[in-house]
């Protein structure tokens, strides 16, 4: 065979490589990509020339002045309030309102001071604490005690506990038990309500406080940090606040959403600062026309005050800055030289930043200094736009470059994966050899693993940023790696699926020929388990149920007597299980054994019982049992030979017969012949020639009994119309039924009635039938013929009165050689009615005799032609 070139190992191996070199460089060329996205930088429809034309600039300008009107809000909200002034405001919890904190002053109970709230939401204030016991008195009225505190005062003596009426007899009698019991209760956490149940605690006698239940309060709680102004505690204050008493939980959402807001306020505040003069390229003025307040990050804009035909020169200077925004909601107007793609995204953002004003009348103009004088995130920003984006085209190329060797590759290694130069056979390694999904699941949890641990170990040692060399060599080398991980996996696959063997390797389907094999297994026991319940099936359910009702009176006494002892009653389960499976088995032998008699019985002689189940006498009973079948079968067999014996000797004696009773025939006719005038000589020769007509009929019915018992006859079934061939038959009987006197009556349908027979044979039939009434019938009565259709069916009857009186029975008459004329003086052979009935089974039909003191009735019944 002539070698392959494009098959060879080397090319093989070059093509990997330029597979490999192709996801290194599509690497790189993403990670250039994810760096122009991390600087802000739009990888498609950016279409600026520089910064200041590009989209990512006009993004970054609506992003701070989004935050810039953030921070003028918050602000606002705290104008009134600057410096040391905010130790002296006070913040009240139920009216959200911060006023100036004087003796005099009134609050819902629950206020903090400005500053403690400001220091306290800039601190680690999520820790939470559930250490919280709630009492009830009698009015229903709650209280809340820190656990440590109501501990200690439980220790000091200050809090006693007694018990209700009727809980003494499982708690204790005195005080003293009752403390005792609580405070231990009290050191686990998960303590519920009920733990509690019927316990009486009084809090400081002098007050006369008394509690009526206690338990964990379930929620959790802001570690308190800071104290409200005037008590003790933020418990201390809800205890004594007519307005949060038993409002805990309020109280609590109130401070965390205090602190919320505050927070929140106080960052936005935070992007004013960063925004201050000499900390940024960007020139912010927003001027509230309502309140007549400017709020600017340039001094020069300070006295901008109201707006008015004489300084609009500020705000065309603002536009000649360079890229800049201009928002006046009042006259609906933007202005705005940024790139925002279309005139959609410019209503976009001018509806955007009005929603952010804090009054309904104001201008808000934002500029960007073209010159980038301070090096903030603006000018950074500029520098990585204009690096990157000259090196886009770089990146395009490279990325084209990837897919081409990529394309290339991967087509011509799927061509020659698995096949050698000088043969066309498909080789497989180990690996291909693994189950399909197991080698795939393999392949990508080892990619990933890799992935993730190279980014751990490159990150650990380097601090990798997105725009250092070294995520481009990370990239670069993670490229590489999935290229390796690829290939083993995809030519795997090719291999699998060029040799056939991606399916026939495949673990689901090693799983669905097991689930078969373990279904074919579980159906032969379920199979065996029906048959054994079919099985006399009333016998093994009233076992079953009498064994069940003794189980339950067992384990009934076992309780009263032993108190249901556990290793008794198991013990007991034991044995009573291994005894139901002892008789149960001895009562599937004994139904195996009557099924087998039963089966025996009704003539199945070479059925054996299966023994190999049984066990001890069961067995040795089914082992002669099994001899008493083969004997019956041997006898059987032995008279069946008999019979066919006998039917063979019948045949060949009518066969050797028949050949010297021809010549008697010929001879007494060619006598007749003689004219012999002797009267004597004539009467002799009439009766030999009657005996020998008589003797030959008599040698043709043997013969034809002893085929059609036998079956040994041919049949040429055609569709008949039995009712046509009925009338033919009458018709030949009509002189002979009228030289006996016997009047036919007769009940035949109109309609033709077709059935499947043998002609020949079924003219047999009737006629011998016919014939049978001619020869029995008494004279001088009537016969009755009838036949009709019903069910699929045709049934023909007749009926006569017997000449004889018929002292045997109906099957007998069936019989070969037996005739109703016990003298045997009737010219009859005994064999008519014999071979009308195998004829008539032979062609499928049923041939029946009935007999009514001296009525004889026949029925013939076939099945109709659909």
């Amino acid at each position: 065979m002539k070698k392959k070139w494009y098959r060879s190992n080397f090319l093989k191996a070059c093509l990997i490589v330029f597979f490999t070199v192709a996801l290194a460089l599509a690497a790189v060329g993403g990670a250039f990509l994810i760096s122009m996205e991390v600087q802000g930088i739009r990888i498609w429809g950016d279409d600026g020339k520089t910064y200041l034309t590009s989209r990512s600039l006009a993004e970054s300008v609506f992003q701070s002045s989004y935050e810039i009107l953030g921070g003028i809000r918050a602000e606002s909200v705290y104008s009134s309030v600057s410096g040391d002034e905010a130790e002296e405001m006070a913040v009240d919890l139920l009216s959200e309102e911060i006023s100036k904190i004087d003796p005099e002053m009134k609050t819902s109970g629950l206020a903090y001071s400005l500053d403690d709230i400001q220091k306290w939401s800039q601190s680690a204030w999520e820790n939470y604490e559930q250490q919280i016991i709630v009492c009830v008195t009698d009015s229903g009225e709650e209280y809340y005690y820190y656990k440590k505190d109501f501990l200690k005062m439980a220790e000091n003596g200050k809090i006693t506990f007694r018990w209700d009426k009727g809980s003494s007899e499982d708690y204790g009698e005195n005080d003293q038990e009752a403390t005792n019991y609580v405070l231990g209760l009290l050191q686990y956490e998960a303590v519920s309500r009920s733990d509690f149940e019927g316990l009486l605690s009084v809090k400081d006698v002098t007050r006369n406080v008394e509690y009526v239940d206690i338990f964990n309060w379930q929620e959790a709680l802001i570690e308190e940090k800071y104290l409200p102004i005037g008590a003790d505690s933020f418990l201390d204050a809800v205890n004594s606040s007519e307005e949060w008493k038993g409002r805990l939980s309020e109280a609590s959402s109130a401070l965390e959403n205090t602190l919320d807001v505050t927070s929140d306020v106080i960052s936005r505040m935070e992007v004013l600062k960063q925004h201050q003069e000499g900390n940024t390229n960007l020139t912010y003025l927003y001027v509230d026309l309502d309140h007549k307040q400017v709020y600017t990050n340039k001094s020069v804009y300070d006295d901008f005050g109201a707006v008015s035909a004489e300084n609009s020169a500020v705000l065309d200077k603002i536009e000649k800055s360079g890229a800049y925004i201009i928002v006046r909601p009042k006259l609906a107007d933007c202005q705005s030289n940024l790139n925002f793609g279309d005139e959609s995204g410019l209503q976009t953002w001018q509806h955007t930043l009005t929603q952010m004003g804090i009054s309904e009348d104001f201008i808000f103009a934002a500029a960007v200094d073209e010159e980038f004088p301070i090096m903030d995130e603006l000018e950074r920003a500029n520098e990585n736009y204009n690096r990157y984006m000259s090196l886009r085209p770089v990146a395009g190329q490279m990325l084209g470059w990837a897919v081409f060797l990529f394309l290339i590759s991967i087509v011509w290694l799927t061509i020659a994966a698995g096949k050698r130069t000088q043969d066309e056979v498909i080789h497989l390694n180990l690996f291909d050899r693994i189950f399909t999904e197991a080698a795939a699941i393999g392949v990508v949890c080892v990619w990933l693993l890799g992935l993730v641990l190279g980014i751990d170990l490159a990150d650990t040692f380097t601090n990798i940023s997105f725009t250092s060399n070294e995520f481009y060599i990370l990239a670069a080398f993670e490229g590489v790696y999935t290229a390796v991980m690829f290939l083993i996996g995809y030519l795997s696959l090719v291999r699998r699926i060029k040799a056939g063997t991606l399916w026939k390797d495949s673990l689901l389907r090693w799983i669905l020929r097991k689930c078969r094999q373990l279904w074919t297994i579980l159906r032969t026991k379920m199979h065996g388990t029906l048959e054994f319940l079919s099985r006399n099936t009333g016998s093994k359910v009233k076992m079953i149920l009498l064994f069940g009702g003794f189980l339950l009176l067992q384990f009934i006494l076992n309780g009263i007597i032993f108190s249901g002892a556990g290793g008794f009653m198991l013990i007991l389960m034991v044995v009573d299980c291994a005894a139901m499976l002892y008789y149960i088995r001895k009562a599937d032998g004994r139904d195996r054994i009557l099924e087998g008699l039963k089966r025996i019985t009704n003539g199945e002689l070479q059925y054996k019982i299966p023994a190999e189940k049984l066990t001890g006498e069961q067995k040795t009973m089914a082992e002669y049992i099994n001899h008493i079948g083969e004997g019956l079968d041997a006898a059987v067999e032995n008279s069946l030979k008999n019979e066919r014996m006998k039917t063979e000797l019948i045949t060949n004696v009518s066969h050797d017969i028949k050949t010297p009773l021809t010549s008697i025939i010929n001879y007494v006719d060619l006598l007749k012949r003689e004219n012999f005038t002797d009267p004597k000589i004539c009467g002799y020769l009439d009766i030999l020639d009657a005996k020998a007509q008589r003797l030959k009929v008599l040698t043709e019915d043997v013969v034809e009994a002893s085929k059609a018992s036998s079956g040994a006859i041919s049949l040429e079934l055609v569709n008949l119309n039995f009712i046509e061939m009925l009338h033919q038959v009458m018709g030949e009987f009509e002189e002979r039924f009228q030289e006996k006197n016997l009047t036919l009556m007769v009940h035949l349908t109109d309609e033709a009635v077709m059935i499947r027979a043998d002609g020949r044979r079924l003219w047999r039939v009737l006629d011998n039938v016919f014939n049978n009434v001619v020869k029995y019938a008494m004279e001088g009565t009537r016969v009755y013929a009838e036949a009709a259709s019903d069910h699929g069916t045709v049934i023909f009857s007749l009926k006569n009165i017997s000449s004889e009186p018929l002292n045997i029975s109906a099957d007998e008459l069936t019989e070969r050689f037996i005739r109703g004329d016990s003298s045997r003086n009737t010219e009859g052979s005994g064999l008519g009615l014999s071979i009308a009935r195998s004829l008539t089974e032979l062609q499928g039909g049923e041939f029946k005799l009935y007999l009514d003191g001296d009525l004889f009735k026949v029925i013939i019944t076939f099945p109709l032609v659909k």
